[in-house]
């Protein structure tokens, strides 16, 4: 006995097999989506211990092991810029002053690879100019926007994340240098406790 299908039944199974395939691509789609939109990927949260990550300077082309600078009780600071993003080519004269005002904190600028804005040729000298041309920064904190800001206190937590003004980048700049060792306010102690 032999069976045979009608065009229409074939027609059918096809149609069939390219909707299972849809549905399973549109949900990957939603999962995936939902990890890149701010505020819905919660892995990574203010009060964690920062990723441990090592790269090289763009110009210096030292070693940048970013746990060696929290290992020496300095905050540090990243701000993932893309060359294409016209707002992170406007954070650079800020960014240029924070660091110069702020010596007790690091400064990372996290460059997404890409054509534009040269960004190493315009920070001083204390801000790092760090490529990312693999994105794995990008993932490793979480960035899905550009600018993204992520401060990181001095014991190598997050103490602040996600896209900042310059107002909002500025505070907590400033936040991190007086509670850093070398900028802690008068009166506190080596753990930024007032002294009673």
């Amino acid at each position: 006995m032999t069976t045979s299908m009608t065009w229409a039944e074939v027609l059918k199974w096809i149609i069939l097999g390219i909707l299972v395939v849809l549905q399973v691509g549109q949900a990957y789609t939603i999962v995936n989506l939902r990890r890149r939109l701010p505020g819905t990927n919660r892995r990574l949260q203010v009060g964690m211990t920062a990723p441990g990550l090592r790269t090289q300077e763009a110009r210096s082309h030292d070693r940048v092991v970013l746990e060696d600078f929290i290992r020496d009780g300095r905050p540090a600071v990243l701000v993932f810029v893309s060359p294409s993003c016209a707002s992170c080519k406007r954070l650079v004269p800020l960014l240029n002053t924070l660091a110069e005002e702020h010596d007790s904190v690091d400064f990372f600028c996290v460059i997404a690879a890409g054509r534009g804005y040269d960004f190493k040729a315009n920070l001083t000298a204390t801000i790092h100019a760090v490529p990312d041309a693999d994105g794995s920064w990008q993932r490793d904190f979480e960035v899905s926007v550009f600018p993204h800001v992520t401060a990181i206190d001095r014991d190598g937590r997050i103490a602040a994340q996600g896209v900042q003004d310059a107002r909002g980048m500025a505070e907590v700049i400033g936040s991190l240098a007086s509670n850093s060792v070398g900028g802690r306010s008068p009166g506190s102690d080596a753990n930024g406790r007032t002294r009673s």
